[in-house]
């Protein structure tokens, strides 16, 4: 019996160490699950420091493969997160790259994770690359060498080096990319022009392009052909040239070639990992073309068509800016609107973008979208009436892009410093050899300019918004052909969508653009087709006040529908006419106690519709709500414009504290105007 009971105390202690070593190495196992996680999330100094202490332990005993392994996973994370930092913010990439001086510490296998110091020669290369779908962009540098093309991130980009030119650069090199501080040669790190390269790209005269259509060797397939790519390009009516030699009143003219299918590797096979490498894609194609006896020298711009798939190539187009010879990655090969915006990067331009700073005209930058840009350049693409803006419209260049290629200079720019009534004597689009296209007026916080234009629909720019050429084109430009345009909206706020919003961004008759800023006020006096005359103030300290700007129709956005019914003199319908329908914008926040404009209150049970009427012959315009019964419950008395015309809109002003939220079933609510036909409509 005792034995049983000793055999019992035997296994019950078994059972008890089991236990407890299970119980040791969950913890363990817990503890490096909670160790990893915090390995992952560790910072780059944390990283830094731990590589520091491991490398120690492995200096006193060198071969043991265990330390080193630890320090590889170390290095790795530490090369990782740092890389991210050279993308992100260059500047903490250089604030956290302490290991430069140090690097040689380090054993063999550790070292090529590890920053170090370096200069290297070679060629340099600017492009723009273009996510039009994303509507994203981002500019990449690289200096290509003998052995690699290696990617350069800078503090502060360049703007002086122009492209393909034979430049030093010292910096940090970790990875096949290098951190510099800036272009300027005094700089620790930075960029030294040996030679100059082959100068700027050409903006007069006439310029030769070859259009190079590549395919995949894994699926080459012509999936798109010459005669179709020369049609786009050269030769159809709203083609690349013909773009090109309009908007630039016939002083760049553009010739060229469509070769093609060349047969290429879609993984360069010296980096076969690499997603989308343009660069080998390119000088492949240039290898085939000159075996066939292709000058390739003799082109400005050379264009490369990739129709394959797979490559990893996301984006719609992506260019040089400026220098020669002009490089072009080409992926949305249809549209002649790639075509010519990525060429109007050769040109050296960069985008067209918007500035919005909400129901303001113009603020200081970091009160405008988008808000946290390292260098702010407003909404990217966003200025829709230049081709360099998104590419899906098809219009000339804006004011400050024709004057940084040349288009526009000397006396046809007239700069503004002084109080005065000020006239534009010629319209963007038109061609005539005097006169005042543009007016320029210094906007002294931000080291730029105001462009003040006019424009017109003609050619390509027929499909202009009425609201843009009612008046002055207002952008911000500083003066740097490689940097971005700002479009202003002189009547923010009439719409909630973005591009509606601009769609009436020129100044119109009797209104003002204020600087509160800057103090500069310009009212626009008087304008036709052709000429408009603006009255520009300096030190205006109080903001003027705009009439209420006009609504687009028709638009898209949520607001009161407004149904405007043509008649004829006679009351009777036009033949043929139907309805045109326009929206309108609720401008402020419901508040039934101001008499505030545009009203936008709740859902509440009550009437059947608000209308807006008028007399047959549209001299008198009648407000009020309707019950189901067509009783007119809330009567107002006098609208501001009594008379409306076919052509014209309405502002809706009333006072809101007659108007009971009680009464009005469903919002929006329909709105009903009859307006006067043109005769021309009426038998």
């Amino acid at each position: 019996m005792s034995s049983q009971k000793g055999i019992a105390h035997i296994i019950l202690l078994v059972v008890l160490l089991a236990g407890l070593a299970l119980g040791v190495y969950l913890v363990q196992q817990r503890t490096n699950l909670f160790s990893k996680a915090f390995s992952n999330d560790k910072s780059v100094q944390q990283l830094t420091n731990e590589l520091v202490s491991l490398n120690s332990l492995a200096g006193r005993s060198a071969q043991d493969d265990e330390q080193i392994s630890k320090m590889l996973a170390v290095a790795t994370k530490r090369k990782d997160k740092l890389l991210m930092e050279a993308e992100e913010d260059p500047q903490l990439f250089l604030d956290h790259a302490r290991l430069v001086s140090s690097r040689t510490d380090f054993p063999g296998d550790i070292q090529k994770y590890i920053e170090e110091e370096k200069t290297l020669q070679g060629y340099f290369d600017a492009r723009h690359i273009d996510s039009f779908d994303e509507q994203k962009s981002r500019k990449v540098f690289f200096i290509r060498t003998k052995e690699e093309n290696i990617q350069l991130f800078f503090v502060s980009p360049p703007d002086n080096v122009i492209n393909n030119s034979k430049i030093e650069v010292t910096g940090v090199y970790l990875s096949n990319r290098a951190v510099l501080q800036s272009s300027i040669s005094n700089e620790r790190y930075g960029v030294r022009v040996v030679q100059g390269g082959e100068g700027q790209f050409p903006t007069l005269g006439t310029i030769k392009v070859a259009v190079f259509l590549i395919n995949y060797s894994d699926n080459p397939g012509e999936l798109v052909s010459r005669e179709t790519v020369k049609k786009l390009v050269f030769s159809d009516d709203r083609s690349t040239s013909k773009f090109f030699e309009e908007t630039s009143f016939g002083q760049l003219k553009m010739t060229g070639d469509v070769y093609g299918y060349f047969t290429i590797p879609k993984r360069n096979p010296n980096d076969p990992q690499s997603s989308c490498p343009f660069l080998f894609y390119e000088e492949e194609t240039q290898k085939l073309a000159k075996k066939q006896g292709i000058k390739v020298d003799d082109y400005d711009s050379l264009v490369f068509v990739l129709t394959g798939s797979g490559d990893g190539c996301g984006f719609g187009g992506m260019a040089t800016l400026g220098g020669k010879p002009g490089l072009v990655d080409i992926k949305l090969y249809r549209a002649p609107q790639v075509y010519t915006h990525e060429l109007g990067h050769n040109l050296g331009v960069d985008h067209a973008n918007l500035l919005k700073c909400g129901l303001t005209s113009v603020d200081d930058y970091s009160r405008c979208l988008p808000i946290n840009q390292r260098f702010f350049r407003g909404i990217e693409y966003g200025d829709r009436y230049d081709i360099m803006g998104y590419s899906s419209g098809f219009n000339q260049f804006n004011a400050p892009h024709k004057i940084a290629v040349n288009w526009i200079s000397g006396g046809k720019v007239q700069e503004v410093t002084a109080d005065g009534i000020y006239t534009i004597t010629v319209p963007l689009e038109t061609n005539i050899d005097n006169g005042i296209y543009v007016l320029k007026i210094p906007k002294a916080n931000s080291n730029e300019h105001y462009y003040l234009s006019l424009r017109k629909k003609m050619g390509f720019d027929s499909d202009l918004p009425q609201g843009v050429v009612d008046g002055v084109s207002v952008h911000i430009w500083d003066g740097i052909i490689s940097h971005p345009t700002l479009f202003v909206d002189t009547t923010p706020g009439s719409s909630a969508i973005l591009t509606e919003d601009f769609a009436d961004a020129g100044l119109k008759d009797g209104n003002y653009f204020y600087d509160s800023v800057n103090k500069i006020q310009v009212k626009q006096l008087i304008h036709s087709g052709d000429s408009v005359s603006l009255e520009v103030k300096f030190n205006v300290q109080t903001s003027p006040s705009n009439p209420i700007p006009p609504i687009p129709s028709p638009t898209s956005m949520k607001g009161w529908a407004v149904t405007a019914n043509p008649v004829c003199q006679n009351g009777n319908r036009p033949i043929g006419q139907g309805n045109i329908y326009y929206t309108v914008w609720p401008r402020v926040p419901y508040n039934l106690n101001n008499p505030l404009q545009w009203v936008y209150p709740e859902a509440s049970p009550g009437a059947q519709t608000a209308v807006i009427y008028t007399d047959n012959d549209a001299n008198n315009v009648y407000v009020g709500f309707k019950d189901e019964k067509g009783n007119s419950l809330v009567p107002i008395d006098k609208p501001p414009d009594p008379n409306i015309e076919y052509g014209k809109y309405f502002n809706l002003q009333t006072p809101l504290a007659r108007w009971n939220r009680a009464l009005v079933p469903n919002w929006p609510p329909v709105i009903k105007i009859n307006f006067r036909a043109p005769d021309s409509w009426c038998n």
